[in-house]
């Protein structure tokens, strides 16, 4: 189940190779008439047919649902702990943040002995 732009952007993708590579198939087995090998690729041109058929499959499905609710809502990323952080350290400075590094992480100071 295609569940984002990305994966149906990349499934079309397949998609395209995977019809090309049932054209070039069907091309040797036209050309493979009396060929011992016949077998092996009419074995190839199942496969390929089967997973292009599910792929589209896939992609008109994905196609169908936005289509009638819109563009899915991707899920809102957390920012990053690191990012936040180096936001901080601009804003109060390098100098602050190492002189009271105990009163920013724990919300005391070390001199403080009621914790406040």
């Amino acid at each position: 189940m295609i569940e984002n732009e990305r994966q149906y952007e990349i499934t079309r993708r397949w998609v395209e190779r995977i019809r090309e590579a049932l054209e070039v198939t069907r091309g040797r087995l036209a050309d493979a008439e009396d060929s011992p090998d016949r077998w092996k690729l009419e074995t190839f041109e199942a496969a390929y047919q089967s997973q292009l058929d599910d792929l589209e499959r896939e992609v008109a499905d994905y196609e169908r649902v936005h289509s009638i609710f819109g563009a899915p809502r991707q899920p809102e990323e957390e920012p990053y702990p690191l990012t936040q952080i180096a936001c901080l350290v601009v804003d109060m400075g390098v100098s602050d943040l190492s002189n009271r590094h105990d009163w920013y992480a724990h919300g005391r100071e070390d001199d403080c002995p009621d914790g406040a």
